[in-house]
């Protein structure tokens, strides 16, 4: 190596030293966790969290569009003699009663999935099935799409699930009986949920502690601008079908960009030992030389990896099975088992309310999404002032008091803009709540099998999201206030579940089983601030 000698020699010893003084500062900086590398919020985090908006701003459609096509309407039977045959009021009726039936005619223009398939009387019971179908699809996508995303990657699991979505929504556009249409919507599901987990996931996994909880409500943002777009469309167009054939085109697109722009959970890649394609993700998605290149690049990879190694072999058994054949984990998990049962019943059983208390429902359902939105609005602003804990029980004790506090208004129709203010309440402390549970138990697993651990909990809140279609049978052999009773209780006890779990915030994210042990041992309480 040969010296200019135009440079003064005192110049070229204080650029030696300089040199030497940055390379001994980057070998002494700590490398152990994902932002250590890339940052806590850079502008690789923000191009990816638009991507996985791209991704997820259809899922409304997909989810609960559906629900405005099982509007009630006035219908009747025309014989062949051309007489009309009236149910009883309380559509008390069957088809052995009306053998002579030979068209059934509905008091609406649209295209609904009781018009479609006629069911009434004896096929009533067909419509609770097709809105539990979904919910049973996410039941089952919690714990298969959550083994290949923890196995294969996050990335290879948004793209099973997109495909999934695509060919049940043209079962859906297409199907000619009501039994297939259950089996697509079955399937819809299954994709559904395993797109939204895995997109949210990538993006937990690779921002900074103090990002974490901004991220799940972003992601609720965008849940809320979709339902924005959702709920003119379903209301102008009248055909389900139609519905569904457009979402599926849409997804057709963004499947092609989710191959091109989207790229592996980095911190996946580190646990599963892979520096190959962590160097490549980084290269391809980050400007040239801002985390170094070439030898360097890969120096601070492999200090990385070698960090992530050492932890996840000083821990033996990294599977789901070691979580639960550990007591103290294991009391974690039933416990937000617990939560999401509860949440997911309340969250669901909301919509289904809404189509039994009085006034218009599309009226009751905007009044519910906006208290959604003001939950968002509040979550921003506080989401990382306060403790995960306190946030869920503070707001799991209201949602209690304001389902109690709205029974006595409920028949007065002199109440009802109290009752509606109590309602909007109801949902918004409930939205806080829900919101909060993906954020809570996202931190608490530890990446090795972070989606099928928290798509377990998910698994467990199908229970209850299974069950909520079937309020309005329980209203009907109840009443609409005994419901409330029983839905305030079981907030309560969402509550109580709260305090049996650690407190997660402003921790790193555990990577192995021993690390969550670590956090679930911890006896520090936190407050209620």
């Amino acid at each position: 190596m040969t010296t200019d000698l135009t440079i003064p020699p005192s110049r070229i010893f204080r650029e030696k030293i300089i040199a030497g003084a940055l390379e001994k500062d980057d070998q002494s900086k700590k490398l152990e966790n994902v932002s250590d590398l890339i940052g806590h919020w850079s502008p690789y985090h923000k191009r990816l969290c638009l991507w996985m908006i791209f991704m997820y701003i259809n899922s409304p459609f997909n989810n609960v569009a559906l629900v405005y096509y099982a509007t009630k309407a006035d219908f009747w039977c025309e014989s062949v003699a051309g007489q009309k045959i009236d149910p009883s009021p309380t559509n008390d009726c069957n088809f052995n009663q009306s053998n002579l039936c030979d068209t059934w005619i509905y008091n609406t223009s649209r295209v609904t999935l009781i018009k479609e398939w006629n069911l009434v009387c004896d096929r009533a019971y067909l419509l609770s099935f097709v809105l539990s179908a979904y919910q049973v699809g996410y039941l089952f996508s919690g714990l298969t799409i959550g083994y290949l995303s923890d196995k294969f990657g996050r990335k290879v699991g948004i793209i099973i699930c997109v495909v999934l979505e695509i060919v049940a929504g043209f079962g859906l556009s297409f199907s000619p009986s009501i039994y297939l249409f259950i089996f697509f919507r079955f399937i819809h599901g299954v994709g559904g949920f395993g797109r939204y987990l895995a997109a949210l996931l990538i993006l937990i996994e690779t921002v900074g502690p103090e990002y974490r909880g901004k991220v799940v409500v972003a992601f609720d943002w965008v849940w809320h601008f979709g339902t924005i777009l959702m709920m003119p469309t379903t209301y102008f167009l009248e055909s389900f079908r139609h519905l569904f054939l457009g979402v599926t085109l849409y997804q057709i697109f963004a499947l092609f960009l989710l191959m091109i722009k989207i790229p592996e959970s980095i911190r996946w890649q580190l646990v599963k030992q892979r520096p190959d394609g962590v160097q490549k993700t980084l290269e391809k998605f980050f400007p040239i030389n801002s985390l170094g290149s070439g030898k360097k690049l890969e120096q601070k990879i492999g200090k990385l990896c070698n960090s992530f190694a050492k932890k996840t072999e000083s821990c033996g058994s990294n599977n789901f099975l070691a979580i639960l054949s550990n007591l103290q984990l294991l009391k974690c998990c039933l416990s937000l088992y617990g939560l999401f049962i509860i949440i997911s019943f309340l969250g669901y059983g909301m919509d289904y309310y809404a189509l039994d208390l009085s006034g218009n429902y599309f009226w009751n359902s905007a009044l519910l999404k906006i208290s959604n939105i003001a939950a968002t609005a509040f979550l921003t602003w506080q989401v990382e002032k306060h403790q995960r804990k306190s946030i869920i029980l503070v707001c799991s004790i209201m949602l209690a008091i304001t389902l109690f506090t709205m029974i006595p208004m409920i028949p007065r129709q002199n109440l009802i803009i109290l009752r509606d203010t109590d309602w909007v309440s109801a949902g918004f402390f409930l939205a806080i709540v829900f919101s909060m549970s993906y954020v809570y138990a996202s931190e608490l697993f530890p990446t090795t099998v972070r989606h099928i651990a928290v798509g377990s909990c998910s698994t467990a809140g199908r229970i209850g999201s299974i069950l909520a279609p079937f309020i309005t049978e329980f209203i009907r052999v109840t009443s609409i206030s005994f419901v409330s009773i029983v839905m305030g209780l079981l907030a309560i006890i969402g509550s109580l579940l709260v305090l049996l779990l650690p407190e997660t915030k402003g921790r790193e994210m555990p990577n192995t089983v021993q690390e969550m042990l670590k956090i679930s041992s911890e006896k520090k309480r936190s407050s209620i601030v």
